[in-house]
């Protein structure tokens, strides 16, 4: 009897150990959307289990703007960015519904500016071109609002390496200058993440 109660226990464990660790490894793949304001967002695909997820986003800024003071004088000014990112996050549930995930990844973007004053018959123009490539840590925080949404804040840090040129016209004048360097930047600081799970 002792060895039928013994075997019955053995069984109950394994399953439950079985399925814990199912629950734990169990597949899971989100779609983000992040919105960091009304002309920055981007897209996001997330994989893994329910202890970590890889992460995929690729983000996108476009800015234009113009305005003429009168006839003679006018100024253009334009800003796109560019940006994918790879990397892992990891994920504590702190309650039922809540999230805490952070992680690290690898990102690359290009960026373009462009500033034009127009005056009168004379034309000053500033170009600012830019490449980089870095690491950056993220921290965020999900919450659960049925079993499908989740909504969620996100911040990163990172440091990169930039490769880039400005070039300046003033009058007749051209001059370009390397602004290539190290850069250590904090982003991000109050984007809304919306997620679909699946």
């Amino acid at each position: 009897m002792k060895t039928i109660a013994l075997l019955f226990v053995c069984i109950l464990s394994s399953t439950f150990l079985t399925a814990q660790n199912e629950t734990l490894n169990s597949k899971k793949r989100e779609v983000a959307l992040t919105v960091k304001s009304l002309s920055q967002y981007g897209l996001g695909y997330k994989f893994g289990n329910q202890k970590a997820l890889w992460r995929i986003n690729a983000y996108q800024i476009i800015k234009r703007s113009q305005s003429t003071g009168n006839i003679n004088k006018s100024t253009t000014d334009g800003y796109e960015n560019y940006a994918i990112n790879f990397g892992r996050a990891f994920i504590k549930p702190v309650s039922e519904k809540l999230e805490f995930r952070y992680g690290a990844g690898l990102s690359v973007d290009y960026s373009f500016s462009s500033f034009k004053q127009r005056q009168l018959t004379d034309v000053d123009w500033k170009k600012v071109s830019l490449f980089s490539s870095g690491i950056f840590g993220i921290i965020a925080l999900h919450y659960a609002l049925n079993n499908t949404i989740n909504i969620g804040a996100e911040s990163t840090l990172g440091g990169s390496y930039q490769i880039g040129k400005e070039t300046i016209r003033s009058g007749r004048d051209i001059e370009e200058s390397n602004i290539s360097g190290f850069v250590f930047n904090i982003n991000n600081v109050a984007a809304l993440i919306l997620t679909c799970k699946f």
